[in-house]
């Protein structure tokens, strides 16, 4: 238990809350995919030997977890944060989903008021300049500024209301403000490149005709603006800086002809409100609600390259407690949550994005640019960023009731929890991605290596790839976000048995009951090994109908596993007459959440391909798809599949721990705590070969008509022991 006296005075990067649990004994920080600052990856916390991913967090005892990701949503304002505590092991059957919990609880107003007001500011104008043996070093810009308020008392209303020892309220709003950048030299095409004039020591060859395309008086080859792509066409005929960078000068002794000026912008805002309300003497209502937005943008030249990011959370609950008698209260709660996360390139007029001349592609609109790689002396131009787009939204709602009766020496808990997830996810390259290394102008003639620059101008890619609908998707249109959904039931019992005023007894069950994770749509596969060679299932049945392979059938998902039980017992005893030693031990069983990350096994064909224009003229582009084929070439290229069905990934815990007073306000703890991880999820490389024959190499595979092949979400046993 962490108080509001050690969160405000604890100093911590940020102000961000969860560095905190850092001060929690075996906790450690881990690089793995998170979706609080927008990008991935960034640092998850590990606690008590279990994953990053096995930790649930809780904001006023409703879910702030992330499905897709298992990371916190909302990370509250320091100033808005009463306690938290984190519980990591032998903890009571009131807590689990997860094998960590780690729960906050926001301030509530009282009968003063009380507030606070206050600005943490970071400045290039604080921090020395770097060393550089003397020689003069210009300093990155930095203006970080993170400040705000916090208010709480009784609602007061002059003339109107007086809430004094009846209606509280609670106030929290917080700004981060982050700027950061510079200048960085680089190249931009010359007007010679943009009107076609390239120079080149060597022939550069039209591949329409075999021949090397004519010279100018100073030697350059001149590619005619009538051979020119509809793709180069749009390019450069924008204004510079807006899909390649712009000449200014020549910087770095004539090695760069241009300065890309840039910046690094993120502002998050954070506010979070609540009333409590007394209702006679029995009953007390409480509301909180939190939304936050952060936006980050990065801005650089071309402005094509330009992205942004905005990460948007809404939580709201409420909470009727009611006392029946001194020792029966219950206590009613729903909340609800959504978190969405767009992530985007800048995004291209209409104009030039209908005078690309694309087919068959998914909807353009909003769409950033084409991504273009040209090496211009080794750097890189031009177009939008790759793959610049990711929308994720997920939004969770919670309900839960708990009803304590205190009996004598027993204090007996008991209650019931849902949870339902709902997940749409799409990011998918739609405008595509181009690169142009030379080779088609050199068509195959030694010794010329061609020029990229050429190949871009005509619109002949070496390599390209771009998300398109299949010919199913055509004769059937999808929408291309999966939608994952999947509910959580639970309950529990729980007595605290004091046996002795020297020994506590603590013995509960819970039933955490998780479905398996489905896609509303049914675009979902996993093996089929009915097939002896290996085919695929699929719950789909339009798609199975319309596709009609013999590798590919109907089949529905084992239903979810319901024995889910988990005993809890604990023990707190005091040997010494002096009460100055306590010794605690404990065991449990704790049952872990999924990762929704590993279930979209749907983004894949036959509902979307990957095209691959190598090959093609970018005017040519993209042909309409056939209706896609499944046979046991095309299994032996997929990489992604789901289980069908899965099985409840649990943690063993327990511990043995001594505390003794040794003076006044000091105490020593020595604690043993160890664990064991039963089907954890894991990603397994399947259908590994277990022989090889040059003559026949699939003949080494299991499962002939596939290749090795990814397969998310299965479990593995045992998983880890401390």
């Amino acid at each position: 238990l962490i108080s509001e006296k050690q969160v405000l005075d604890l100093p911590m990067e940020n102000r961000s809350f969860n560095n905190l649990l850092l001060l929690a004994p075996g906790a450690s920080t881990t690089i793995v995919n998170n979706i609080n600052s927008g990008v991935q990856p960034a640092s998850t916390l590990d606690i008590g030997g279990a994953r990053g991913t096995s930790t649930g967090y809780l904001i006023d005892g409703q879910t702030n977890t992330d499905p897709w990701w298992d990371q916190p949503e909302i990370n509250l304002s320091l100033d808005a944060i009463q306690e938290f505590k984190e519980q990591s092991s032998s903890y009571g059957a009131q807590s689990g989903g997860s094998a960590v919990q780690v729960s906050a609880s926001v301030k509530a107003g009282t009968n003063d008021l009380h507030g606070t007001a206050y600005e943490f500011i970071r400045n290039d104008a604080f921090d020395s300049y770097p060393y550089n043996f003397g020689t003069p070093v210009t300093k990155g810009k930095l203006r970080q500024n993170q400040y705000g308020y916090s208010l709480g008392g009784p609602v007061y209303i002059p003339k109107l209301y007086k809430g004094r020892n009846r209606t509280f309220f609670f106030a929290n709003f917080e700004r981060f403000k982050n700027g950061s950048g510079g200048i960085a030299d680089g190249l931009a095409p010359t007007s010679d490149l943009v009107s076609g004039k390239v120079a080149s020591t060597v022939p550069i060859i039209d591949p329409s005709t075999g021949a090397a395309f004519q010279q100018d008086a100073s030697g350059n080859y001149i590619i005619p603006s009538s051979e020119w792509s509809r793709l180069a066409t749009v390019t450069l005929n924008a204004p510079p800086g807006t899909y390649y960078p712009k000449v200014t000068g020549s910087y770095g002794g004539g090695l760069y002809n241009a300065a890309f000026p840039y910046s690094n912008n993120n502002t998050a805002n954070q506010q979070t409100y609540r009333i409590d309300q007394k209702i006679g003497s029995s009953d007390n209502l409480a509301a909180r609600f939190t939304l936050t937005n952060d936006i980050s943008a990065n801005v650089t030249s071309p402005s094509a390259a330009e992205t942004s990011s905005g990460a948007n959370n809404q939580s709201w609950n409420v909470i009727e407690t009611h006392m029946f008698t001194g020792n029966l209260v219950n206590m009613a709660r729903v909340g609800w949550i959504q978190y969405e996360n767009l992530k985007a390139g800048a995004a291209a007029s209409s104009t030039d994005l209908t005078a690309l001349g694309f087919k068959n592609t998914f909807p353009l609109t909003g769409a950033p640019f084409p991504n273009i790689q040209i090496l211009l002396g080794g750097q890189a131009c031009c177009g939008a960023v790759f793959n610049p787009t990711n929308i994720f939204t997920a939004t969770s709602w919670n309900g839960e009731d708990s009803l304590t009766w205190i009996h004598g020496k027993h204090t007996i808990s008991l209650g019931f929890l849902v949870v339902l997830h709902n997940i749409v996810v799409n990011g998918l390259d739609v405008q595509g991605n181009f690169d142009f290394d030379g080779s088609k102008t050199a068509n195959g003639i030694s010794p010329t290596p061609g020029n990229a620059w050429a190949d871009f101008l005509l619109g002949v890619p070496n390599e390209g790839q771009v998300a398109l609908p299949t010919g199913y998707s055509q004769l059937h249109p999808i929408n291309p976000e999966l939608f994952i959904d999947q509910a959580k039931y639970s309950g529990y019992v729980n007595d605290d048995y004091k046996v002795t005023n020297k020994l506590t007894v603590n013995l509960g069950v819970r039933y955490d009951f998780q479905s398996d994770p489905s896609e509303e749509n049914h675009r979902e596969f996993w093996r089929d090994l009915t097939v002896p060679a290996g085919g695929l299932c699929s719950t789909d049945a339009t798609m199975v109908s319309t596709v009609a392979s013999p590798y590919i059938k109907l089949c529905s998902r084992s239903a979810s596993k319901l024995a889910a039980f988990a005993p809890r017992v604990g023990f707190a005893y005091r040997p010494f007459a002096d009460d100055k030693t306590v010794v605690r031990g404990g065991y449990g069983i704790f049952f872990d959440q999924y990762s929704l990350y590993e279930f979209q096994s749907g983004n894949v064909s036959p509902y979307i391909g990957t095209f691959n224009a190598n090959g093609y003229r970018t005017d040519a582009l993209f042909p309409s798809q056939a209706l896609p084929v499944v046979g046991p070439a095309q299994l032996g290229s997929l990489y992604n599949l789901g289980p069908q069905s899965v099985k409840q990934p649990y943690i063993q815990e327990w511990s043995l721990s001594t505390e003794r007073e040794v003076l006044r306000n000091t105490k020593l703890s020595v604690n043993y705590t160890g664990s064991l991880g039963i089907h954890l999820e894991t990603r397994l490389a399947s259908n590994q070969p277990t022989s090889y024959d040059p003559a026949n190499p699939g003949a080494g595979y299991p499962l002939q008509n596939f290749g090795t092949y990814g397969q998310n979400g299965t479990a593995f046993s045992p998983g880890y022991t401390l």
